[in-house]
């Protein structure tokens, strides 16, 4: 989070400075939320029914030397005669020409109780371990220079940091429509690389989304009547607040049959940052597709604020594997209706 202020600070050094030379930080993010929602809200840990694996990776800002990296790989599972869903994610992240990198573990549970035969309630926690290292490699401060340019001998080591990050999310369903919310960094953990008090404030996520099928046929499956769902669409709305920034992002998925598209809008358009700074970010498309058991999804954020000529968008790029296949999943067991390939009630 806090991305658009960060932009904006970044951006104004480099034009008037021309070298890098920034220890700022952002939240990591991800524009397709709904193919890593365990990593935003714990409460979706487990609900492929299956094992699922998932390789997901975001290049932010291409066209800056300072473009951040993000990599993510998590496993999930769903005990089924538990009720429960385990899960574990492992991230790596480069922040200005690798001078912070972030590495997290993340192990999370998830419970899920049946409040009505139409209606279910899922709860998830968290609990990772980050460490962050700041290298002084391709930094220099004041007191190294010395009159005729930067003396090397007097190079501050690289510093770390190591801390623990709780986050809960709740996450209510039918079949047609879900709403989710969680919270993030419940302890506020001190991030400091010089041991002042730097504490991540919380952030707070709301996303909601409804499913209309517009096209269906009938089967048979475990002896009872289901429709198969040949073509869906997902009006989506996710919001994300911390500390003084917040971000707002709305749009559609369609899956139609094997193929996946998508688009949707970032930012708040009824928000100024300030008289002359719109509230805009940036507009994102995806296209995925379905092969047997494996999902490949690709997006693309196209910059619309006064920033694209410099950043050149960012992408991202997910393969997502589930095993076994959903024969197995128990008829008991309720379908998410959220934007994924898997099942075909679309669950995720």
């Amino acid at each position: 989070m806090q991305v658009r202020i960060f932009i904006f600070r970044v951006l104004t050094f480099f034009i008037y400075c021309g070298i890098i030379n920034t220890t700022f930080g952002q939240e990591q993010q991800f524009s397709q939320y709904y193919n890593l929602a365990q990593l935003q809200n714990p409460a979706f840990v487990g609900t492929s029914y299956a094992l699922r694996g998932i390789l997901h990776s975001r290049i932010q800002w291409a066209g800056l030397e300072s473009r951040y990296i993000s990599s993510v790989a998590s496993v999930d599972y769903n005990l089924a005669k538990y009720n429960s869903g385990l899960g574990i994610i492992l991230l790596h992240d480069d922040q200005g020409a690798s001078s912070i990198k972030t590495f997290k573990s993340i192990v999370q549970y998830a419970y899920q109780v049946a409040l009505t035969p139409g209606l279910s309630l899922r709860s998830g926690v968290s609990m990772g371990f980050s460490r962050r290292v700041l290298s002084n490699e391709e930094l220099y401060y004041p007191d190294q220079f010395n009159g005729n340019g930067f003396n090397d001998g007097n190079r501050i080591p690289s510093l770390s940091k190591n801390y623990l990050d709780l986050t809960a999310g709740l996450l209510l369903y039918s079949d047609k429509f879900w709403f989710g919310f969680s919270s993030a960094h419940l302890n506020s953990p001190n991030q400091s690389f010089a041991g002042n008090i730097d504490k991540i404030p919380r952030r707070f996520d709301f996303n909601i989304g409804y499913k209309f099928v517009l096209k269906s046929t009938a089967t048979m499956r475990y002896l009872e009547n289901e429709d198969e769902d040949i073509w869906a669409v997902y009006p989506t709305l996710l919001y994300k607040s911390q500390g003084k920034a917040d971000q707002l992002d709305i749009g559609l998925y369609s899956i139609y049959k094997i193929f996946k598209t998508g688009i949707w809008y970032r930012g708040i358009p009824v928000k100024n940052y300030s008289h002359k700074i719109l509230n805009h970010e940036s507009l994102v498309a995806l296209v995925g597709i379905k092969l047997n058991d494996i999902q490949i999804n690709y997006s693309y954020d196209m910059i619309i604020s006064k920033l694209s000529q410099y950043s050149h968008g960012s992408h991202e790029i997910n393969i997502t594997i589930l095993y076994p296949k959903r024969k197995n999943f128990k008829a008991r067991q309720k379908s998410l209706p959220c934007p994924e390939f898997y099942g075909k009630k679309g669950i995720m």
